[in-house]
Order: C-alpha cells, then sequence, then structure tokens
C-alpha cells in the first residue's frame, strides 16, 4: 500500500484496497466464468474477497511495497487472482462425482449412521447460533440481507432501487456480513465450518 495509506486501521485498509481494485476484480471475476463456477453473483464473490481480507486483518493489503515497481492496484488486483484460483480449487475438490463417473474400486464413503448423526447435531448447533446472531443485527440489516440474498436482483438494481450509490450499499453489506462473522466465530463457529456444512 502506498505510504500515506500505511497507517490506516485494517478495516479501512481493506475498504481502501477494494475501492483500488475493484474494476480490475470485476474484469477478472467476468474474464474466469468466476460466477458460473462458483454459482455465486459478482459481488458476492468479491464480497468474500473482502472478508476474506478482513479475516487476516489486511495483512495481503499492508505488505505491498511497491514490488517490482507495480501500482497497488496491479498487486491488490494478482492478490485477487490467486484468491480466486483457490476458491475454484475448494469447489472442485468439493464436486461429488455422480454414480457413472466412480472408478469401479472405489470404496464406500457412505456416512455412518453416528456420523451422521453428529453431522445433524452439528448443522442444528450452526443455525441455532446463525439465528441468535440475526436476531441481534436491527431489522433494517435483515431486511437488508433478506432483499440483497431473496431478491433475485443485483446490487446495483437495489441500490437504485434505495437511491444510494451501488458502492454504498456494497459496504453496508460488507458491514452487516462481518457483525455477522464476528457474532458467529464468538460462538465457536468460523467460516471453515459454515462452508463445510453448506
Amino acid at each position: 500500500m502506498e505510504s500515506s495509506s500505511d497507517s490506516l486501521n485494517p478495516q479501512d485498509a481493506v475498504l481502501y484496497a477494494m475501492k483500488q481494485g475493484m474494476e480490475k476484480f470485476l474484469i477478472i471475476t467476468r474474464s474466469t466464468g468466476a460466477a458460473r463456477i462458483l454459482e455465486m453473483e459478482e459481488k458476492e464473490i468479491i464480497s468474500e474477497f473482502a472478508l476474506y481480507l478482513l479475516e487476516l486483518k489486511a495483512k495481503p493489503v499492508y505488505q505491498y511495497k511497491g514490488k517490482s515497481g507495480a501500482s497497488f492496484k496491479t498487486y491488490i488486483a494478482v492478490v485477487y487472482r490467486n484468491w480466486l484460483l483457490r476458491k475454484f480449487d475448494t469447489k472442485k475438490r468439493k464436486t461429488i462425482p455422480t454414480t457413472n463417473e466412480l472408478p469401479e474400486d472405489s470404496k464406500d464413503t457412505r456416512s455412518l449412521p453416528e456420523e451422521s448423526f453428529e453431522s445433524q447435531e452439528k448443522d442444528a448447533f450452526i443455525l441455532d447460533a446463525l439465528k441468535k446472531c440475526m436476531k441481534l443485527l436491527s431489522k433494517s440489516s435483515r431486511d437488508l440481507l433478506d432483499k440483497i440474498r431473496y431478491s433475485g436482483k443485483q446490487i446495483k438494481e437495489i441500490a437504485t432501487e434505495m437511491k444510494i450509490k451501488p458502492s454504498e450499499l456494497y459496504n453496508q453489506n460488507y458491514a452487516i456480513l462481518s457483525t455477522l462473522r464476528k457474532c458467529l466465530k464468538e460462538k465457536g463457529i468460523d467460516k471453515g465450518m459454515v462452508l463445510d456444512n453448506g
């Protein structure tokens, strides 16, 4: 990050990085077909990247020191691209082949009854924690999350309806998701547990 921005706190450093790289992030997302591969909207993918940076306390942002003469925008775009490729790899590993694709000597990987029960218990624990965390949000925050997730509209469309800038709506969504993540973490649930449980 440029020396004038080195003193930013992690949250502001992440916001700075997102503003600087947004155009490049969108280009990379579209050129790699990320929305199709990950089955997510473009803005959701980029929002996940912001959360990733925040979880690392903006360490990748602070590591920029004019490396190889690259601009910060180029640097943060490379960080985003590498993160996205890892996300593709994770998605690929989670894709279960159909029965026809399984080799003949494939092992039976069906869960034992006790494993199934443990999985259900874990799912219930996560769902209960999520409900409790959602209740801590203001009604307007809950309504906004519902609108973004279930209206079937893009952030830009929702922002137009609300008569605010898309970047402002994106920041609101990011702040709400950050609050939820923090609440879940306090209850012993990290992002990996949620992803592992669908």
